[in-house]
């Protein structure tokens, strides 16, 4: 059936909104925070610079981007199921640990990522009112190995002026694509189930989140 000029109008005027609205949320969601998760920024040559035959992959250095991709962190408290339950991660030693994600509140963070400083400088600050999460940096090149991790980490502490008790290191690709694809990335405890948000959040979200049974 030939669809008339005035039925298509209403269509197309019928969906643009949602379109535009599909936009909306899709921005918002790369805006509060660094994605997808999975690596560092590129840091080999750009297009034009000449050929450069397989360039390895490796972490950049650390740098203070806290006035970096500055936004309004959302006031938005809309969590969702977590896709997982647990996950091994590594302690600074090298020892292998499993955190019950049903009943500890884990943060992950990459040291690279301008949301996750200003998210751990935040938390920090107000640690004496704020449940603080166990972190967990991730975010780094494959092959990376621990003692760089740590390194990278160690320097990401020390020049935002945070200290924080629990860090744990997540080095498994393959693990990090199922537990997490923005960062920075809260798993909270909710009713003995966990739950996720991500991105840059305002003090008022975390506190709720973080003060979760």
């Amino acid at each position: 059936m030939q669809m008339t000029p005035s039925a298509a109008h209403l269509l197309k005027a019928f969906f643009r909104p949602l379109k535009w609205a599909a936009v909306a949320i899709a921005s918002v969601t790369l805006l509060i925070g660094c994605g997808p998760a999975a690596s560092p920024p590129y840091q080999g040559p750009r297009p034009g610079q000449g050929p450069v035959p397989n360039p390895p992959a490796s972490n950049p250095p650390f740098e203070n981007k806290l006035q970096q991709n500055v936004i309004t962190p959302s006031p938005d408290f809309q969590p969702s199921p977590a896709p997982v339950d647990r996950v091994t991660v590594l302690s600074a030693d090298g020892k292998e640990m499993t955190l019950d994600l049903t009943k500890l509140p884990v943060l992950f963070q990459a040291y690279w990522c301008p949301h996750c400083q200003r998210t751990l400088v935040l938390l920090y600050q107000h640690r004496d009112t704020v449940r603080q999460p166990i972190i967990v940096s991730t975010g780094f090149v494959p092959g990376t190995t621990l003692k760089e991790a740590v390194s990278l980490t160690e320097q990401e502490e020390t020049a935002l002026g945070v200290h924080f008790s629990s860090i744990y290191y997540l080095l498994d690709n393959n693990v990090r694509s199922r537990v997490l694809h923005q960062y920075p990335t809260l798993y909270f405890p909710s009713g003995g189930k966990p739950q996720v948000i991500t991105g840059e959040r305002t003090l008022e979200i975390w506190q709720r989140a973080l003060s979760s049974n």
